[in-house]
């Protein structure tokens, strides 16, 4: 008798928890990801060379850290490590080769050796004119 109540008993609970032979529900079908095209249809732009200020400029640099190579992109204290009196030396070294002055405010902008490059470019133009 008691075999005959457990069993309903026990096919409750497997239907309930989905344990065992229970009918299952069917997963959903993922779809693929779409296909990539198979040219890029924008080319990539272009990047222009380095000019000769950002070459004199990261030679500066270059020099008065004692760092082998400096790129544009690098940051003068995350990526160079640089603390202020280097930064100091930095501007000071580059007003006298260009012949420009950086006032403070401006120097407090430049955060890469492109920023400063760029600033120098900027300044030599105005000083031609």
């Amino acid at each position: 008798m008691r075999r005959m109540l457990l069993v309903p008993i026990l096919a409750a609970l497997v239907a309930i928890w989905g344990c065992g032979s229970a009918p299952q529900k069917p997963q959903p079908q993922l779809k693929p990801p779409p296909a990539l095209p198979a040219e890029n249809p924008t080319p990539a732009p272009a990047t222009s060379p380095p000019s000769k200020t950002d070459a004199k400029v990261a030679a500066i640099v270059s020099k008065l850290l004692d760092k082998p190579v400096v790129k544009s992109a690098d940051r003068f204290i995350q990526d160079l490590g640089c603390d202020s009196l280097d930064c100091a030396e930095i501007i000071i070294e580059v007003e006298d080769t260009f012949k420009i002055s950086i006032p403070d405010e401006g120097s407090e902008k430049l955060r890469t050796v492109g920023d400063l490059a760029a600033f120098v470019d900027k300044e030599l133009k105005k000083k031609a004119k």
